[in-house]
């Protein structure tokens, strides 16, 4: 019993012993404590990093296979125990079948013991084979002795498979003419031109297209499906219209295409503008669209009289003249004349009157601005009671008929020809005369009863505008009639000619009646808006003014906006008033704002295309004048529904315009 507790109690003095030890150990002479143990605790255990993070797949198309290499780095000051490399799909969803796995495993994976020192890395591969067209998730897992993350996750996430349509923005037909008043051919009514073009699935999943149609509903436009035979595949050749459908493929395959033959039946010179819509699946385009645009860009040729000069029944001995005119129908292109030519002059009867021809012609082309007009005479002096033919050739630019051949037909006839007297005046209460001036928006009456025959009566009356401004749409109605009456439109000069016809419709001979209008504006400055759209005259475009006091357009300039809603604003400042002096609803105008006394201030010129009704881009025109002279013109400027023009900026004390041509969704 004593050898026990001797012993016990020298175990205990151990213990004790080395417990003070160690408290000694631990304690520096003045009390503290040694900072070894902190450096130790301090020190950073293994921490993973891992490039990419997040791992992105892009589009991989079905059946093919793509991989992504990852690093996994030991950013971390002592070894990085790595225990379990894993790969998990679509975590919180049921297994998937080996055969269906989408994500798969490269090198490095499985669980195992692996040691990155400091610094070092190790790379993994990540198989991608989509099996559908839905987009994938995953992840993957490290499990390591990072304290701060024992379980690295590094997300997967892919980009899915989707069909994306594709076709040429625009199909254009810069110039297709109009059939005269038979449209029929050999193969029955006529249907145009057409322009082949194409529709593709430039995605990775199949596209089903639902519908195919022209969004306005235009006559003018359409489109079918070619199926070309066997033999046309063959021998490269174009498939047959005959065999066209309005079928397409129910489905495309990606990289998949079939052709669409786009269709352009005009009715008139005028631009045309449509879209062809394509509804389908895709995701981010449902409804794709392709401009189409006809009759635009290129140079386009009109002459009237239309189809033939037909110069009636025309006295013996004497010379009768008509006069053609050759017109610019193009809004946006110049119009190149290179020759005029008599072909067949009918055994001399008819020829090209001397020094009538547009100047320089035929050595040299003449040029015609858009909307521009130009006339050359051809007379006829039968010798005999016959029926006489010639053709008349007229050589330009027009890519769609650049040689236009012009019948001429006349009779001789022994009866008298009569004679046309014409006069004109501004009504009410001007004078007449056969040289006049007139103001815009002014009416001018006609006056043909002086013409006589010298042995008959006059029967009939035939009024020809021979030259106006490009922008005019003046007309002299009725035609047929004494003492018909002309709107003048816009500011301009306007030849008018006078044919008259006896009661055996025997044509006048001798000095043409010609009467000449020069229409000039009174006031300081003259602004003048006229449009064109689509051959129609239904749509809405109007003209703004703006003094510099206001900060914004229209009903929110505070009066401050001469326009529509404000025609005769009052401004009580030390200059005038403008005045809107006509609002046209329906096209093409003129909205003409007249402004005398300007300040010297900056006014602003706009143009609001207020509603399209349907009919598509307007094609607008401003011109200013001052005291009567033109000296700023912006012409064509094309506008789509709501649009609003900035035209540009007039000087009140120099009376002088800079352009500024700034379009905006609506007003600014």
């Amino acid at each position: 019993m004593a050898l026990f507790e001797r012993r016990s109690s020298i175990l205990i003095g151990i213990v004790l012993a080395l417990s003070l030890g160690v408290a000694t150990a631990c304690s520096d002479d003045d009390g503290g404590t040694d900072n070894k143990n902190e450096n130790i605790s301090s020190k950073k255990l293994g921490q993973v990093t891992a490039t990419p993070n997040p791992i992105t797949f892009e589009t991989v198309a079905l059946g093919e296979e793509t991989n992504v290499n990852v690093l996994i780095s030991n950013s971390g000051e002592s070894a990085l125990r790595i225990t379990n490399i894993a790969l998990r799909e679509n975590v919180g969803a049921p297994p998937q079948d080996m055969e269906e796995e989408f994500f798969r495993e490269g090198d490095g994976w499985g669980k195992q013991n692996l040691s990155l020192e400091p610094g070092a890395t190790h790379i993994v591969s990540v198989r991608y084979k989509p099996v559908n067209q839905n987009p994938d998730t995953g992840s993957v897992l490290i499990e390591s002795n990072d304290p701060s993350n024992p379980q690295y996750v590094i997300p997967i996430t892919t980009q899915g498979l989707a069909p994306k349509i594709f076709s040429p923005a625009t199909v254009s037909f810069p110039r297709v003419t109009p059939p005269g008043p038979d449209s029929s051919t050999e193969d029955g009514p006529w249907r145009g031109a057409w322009k082949m073009t194409q529709v593709q699935n430039t995605g990775e999943a199949p596209l089903t297209i639902s519908e195919i149609a022209v969004k306005g509903n235009n006559s003018r436009f359409d489109f079918s499906i070619p199926q070309p035979t066997a033999e046309e595949i063959a021998d490269g050749l174009a498939p047959d219209p005959d065999n066209d459908t309005k079928q397409w493929p129910a489905a495309l395959a990606p990289n998949e295409r079939f052709d669409v033959r786009v269709w352009f039946a005009p009715d008139t010179n005028n631009p045309e503008n449509d879209e062809l819509i394509f509804k389908s699946d895709d995701p981010t385009t449902p409804e794709y669209s392709v401009n189409l645009v006809g009759n635009s860009g290129s140079p386009c040729i009109e002459v009237s009289p239309v189809g033939e000069v037909d110069f009636a029944l025309s006295s013996i001995g004497n010379v009768s003249q008509k006069t053609v005119t050759i017109t610019n129908c193009s809004p946006s292109s110049k119009l190149k004349l290179q020759d005029i030519e008599m072909t067949d002059d009918g055994g001399g009867v008819f020829e090209i009157k001397e020094g009538s021809l547009p100047v320089g012609l035929p050595e040299e082309p003449f040029i015609l601005d858009e909307g521009g007009r130009a006339n050359f005479v051809v007379t006829f002096s039968p010798t005999d009671e016959a029926a006489y033919t010639g053709m008349v050739r007229i050589k330009s630019d027009d890519p769609s008929q650049s040689t236009l051949d012009l019948p001429l037909n006349g009779r001789g006839t022994n009866n008298a020809c009569p004679t046309a007297v014409a006069t004109a005046k501004v009504v009410p209460g001007g004078r007449a005369g056969t040289s006049i001036q007139a103001l815009p928006l002014e009416t001018i009456q006609f006056d043909g009863t002086g013409s006589s025959d010298p042995d008959g009566t006059i029967q009939r009356y035939e009024w020809t505008i021979l030259s106006a401004p490009a922008a005019s749409s003046s007309r002299i109605l009725p035609n047929g009639s004494a003492t018909p009456e002309m709107f003048m439109d816009i500011n301009g000069e306007y030849k008018v000619e006078l044919k008259v016809f006896d009661d055996q419709n025997t044509v006048s001979c001798g000095e043409p009646a010609i009467i000449t209008i020069l229409v000039n504006s009174d006031t300081d400055i003259h602004i003048q808006l006229t449009w064109t759209s689509n051959g129609v005259q239904n749509n809405d475009v109007d003209l703004h003014y703006l003094h510099p006091s206001a900060s914004r357009w229209a009903s929110n300039a505070g009066g401050w906006d001469c326009y529509y809603g404000n025609k005769t604003p009052n401004w009580n400042v030390p200059g005038g008033n403008p005045t809107l002096d006509i609002d046209d609803l329906q096209g093409p105008g003129p909205e003409n704002i007249s402004h005398s006394n300007l300040e010297n201030v900056t006014y602003k010129i706009g143009v609001h295309y207020f509603s399209d009704h349907g009919n598509g881009p307007a094609y607008a025109t401003v011109e200013v004048r001052n005291r009567g002279i033109l000296t700023f013109a912006a012409r064509d400027k094309m506008l789509t529904h709501k649009q609003f023009w900035l035209v540009g900026y007039l000087n009140g004390r120099s009376r002088t315009v800079a352009a500024a041509d700034i379009v905006t969704p609506d007003y600014p």
